[in-house]
């Protein structure tokens, strides 16, 4: 019988190794300006100072860390997995490779995917599982409106597909 299962993000602990570099020749490349940009938030004049940003960016992640223990941000985050169990329980049928693909994406409240990357350090190299991996997500979405309670406007997902065949 074929199945995918999903199981939560492991945690993996990275060695740094000293490498010896490499010296070659680059091309050189030439910036005409740089581009400073920084997020203009409601209320919010448009000239946030370095300092104000980093207060913003820390209550945010506070508030994101908070409800991610909640009762319905854990079974919000069990229906998306469910739905991209779905979606990549019929793409993975024709093909025997095994391993594991970590996505990361983020949504918007309404369910819709703003974006989407896959995390190498934590997935096989097999591009045909990743590709299935990331096709199935976006075929799995947009996905249900965020529970009233996870007030935030978007949030950020690590979902761990591990591909099995039996």
């Amino acid at each position: 019988m074929d199945f995918v299962t999903s199981v939560e993000p492991k945690k993996i602990e990275i060695t740094r190794q000293e490498t010896k570099a490499i010296s070659v020749d680059t091309p050189k490349v030439n910036l005409t300006q740089k581009i400073d940009m920084k997020p203009v938030f409601a209320g919010a004049s448009s000239e946030i100072n370095d300092e104000q940003q980093k207060e913003i960016s820390d209550e945010l992640a506070a508030k994101q860390a908070r409800i991610k223990s909640t009762k319905d941000y854990i079974n919000y985050y069990q229906l998306i997995r469910e739905k991209i169990r779905r979606s990549l329980k019929s793409r993975y049928r024709s093909y025997y490779g095994e391993g594991d693909v970590s996505l990361i994406f983020s949504l918007r409240s309404d369910g819709s995917l703003i974006s989407s990357a896959v995390d190498p350090v934590a997935s096989i190299s097999d591009d045909t599982l990743v590709d299935t991996a990331i096709r199935s997500l976006k075929d799995a979405a947009p996905f249900a409106r965020f529970p009233k309670t996870l007030t935030l406007p978007q949030m950020s997902f690590t979902v761990t597909v591990s591909f099995k065949k039996q």
